[in-house]
Parts: C-alpha cells; structure tokens; sequence
C-alpha cells in the first residue's frame, strides 16, 4: 500500500513510518523540521520518502500535494501524526493566538489534507484517512493548554461527520484516541513503537469507520475519572 504520513520526523508519525516499511509499504512522510538521517531510510529507501511541510502553511502543503501527484502517489491510507500542544494560559492571562495555533496544526493541519485526498479517495471509492487524537478529549488533563483538548475534541467530531456524510461509500474515517506514549513503555502509557504496531494492524484490517482508544487501561482509568467532581479531579492529579 502507499501510505501518508504528517508528522513523520519523530515520536509515533515516525514509528508508524518505520512498522508501516517493515511491512512492505510506501511511506511518503511530512514534518516541519529538516532531518538529516532517518531510522526509516536505513530499512528501505525505496520505500521512504520525506517532504519539509508546515501544514499549516497552505502553499507548502500544495507544493508537496503537487509532488504527490507528479510521482503518481496517490495513498490508500492517509494518517494525521502531526500535533502541536501550545500553551495558551501565560501567568493568569488567556492568549487567543495561542489558542488559535493548536487549532491550526491539531484540526485544520489535517483537515486541509482531507480536502485534497478526497475527491481521489471518492473517484476510486476506496481510501482511509486516520486522524490521530488525545484521551484528553474524555477529560482534559493539561496545565496552561486550554486549546490543545478542544482542537482534538474538534477533529473527532469532524471526523465522525465526515464518516456519516461518506456513509454510502468504502471510506473510511477513523480516530486514535491516544494516552500517554513515550519511547519506551511506561506503567499507565505505552511506547510509540507499540502504539504504531497495533495502528499498522489495525489499519490493515480495519473494514469500517469508528473510534479507537490506545492503551485501553488508561483509556478506562480516564473515563472513570469523568464521574469525579471537578475540584476532586484537580486535587487529585493536577493540584
């Protein structure tokens, strides 16, 4: 399969990138910084390509669309790693334009994707575009970050319209709600590694839309801690 990937210079984007080779697939990866040497590059690469692209710089995102097709690299999957988590509370003060960026990268950062894959993904009535979210959105746990949940929570739900609105055809729309994930796997999270193995699987087989929670013990941790009272909630793991 020919597979896309925002966010493919670090953390999950890029060890989606690196399963998905393992596997036998084409990667075409974006990210915003410059990377020099690629783990992926060193399993296969013929089957590894990376773009510099800001998404939420809609020439650069054009540009390398424009690349896409000149290379004939239309994906059958198309995954949104790509995240920004800007704190917007500055001492006691709100700050709009923070609160605006999280939007961009998180919601509209793969949303301008979506606007461009789909007229392809529906000509051949077949394609799955995968936005990668937070547990957050069952219960925001973020310090000085009031954005970062709420652009997530927005995705969702644009996903889940999008997945109705498409209802009648083989498209698919799916979201990862993700916990905590490090490099190596901790007590509550888990690994980046783990994470995009059980993505890679998933996206293999998956036959319809829907909603996916990793780890799933966090994930059930996180929604028992919705039936606490908030000044309780914030004693207890942000006081």
């Amino acid at each position: 399969m020919k597979i896309f990937i925002s966010g493919a210079s670090g953390g999950l984007g890029l060890a989606l990138a690196e399963d998905l080779i393992r596997r036998g697939n084409a990667v075409w990866g974006i990210g915003r910084r410059v990377v020099d040497t690629f783990r992926a590059e060193t399993l296969s690469p013929e089957l590894f390509r990376y773009s510099v692209c800001d998404t939420t710089d809609a020439t650069q995102v054009q540009n390398v669309f424009n690349k896409m097709l000149e290379e004939n690299f239309i994906p059958d999957i198309a995954v949104f790693c790509a995240g920004g988590a800007t704190e917007d509370i500055e001492g006691k003060d709100f700050k709009i334009d923070k609160f605006r960026e999280n939007f961009n990268v998180n919601l509209f950062g793969a949303l301008c994707w979506v606007e461009l894959l789909l007229p392809h993904f529906i000509k051949r009535n077949k394609g799955i575009f995968a936005g990668i979210s937070s547990m957050s959105t069952y219960r925001e746990n973020h310090e000085k970050r009031i954005g970062y949940s709420a652009s997530k929570a927005a995705l969702n739900k644009s996903f889940e319209n999008l997945r109705m609105q498409y209802i009648n055809t083989a498209l698919k729309f799916v979201i990862f709600n993700m916990g905590r994930m490090r490099e190596k796997r901790t007590l509550i999270g888990t690994s980046y590694a783990a994470a995009a193995r059980f993505i890679s699987e998933d996206l293999r087989a998956r036959k319809t839309g829907g909603t996916v929670n990793i780890p799933f013990s966090q994930y059930f941790l996180t929604r028992m801690t919705q039936f606490l009272p908030d000044k309780l909630y914030h004693k207890l793991f942000r006081g």
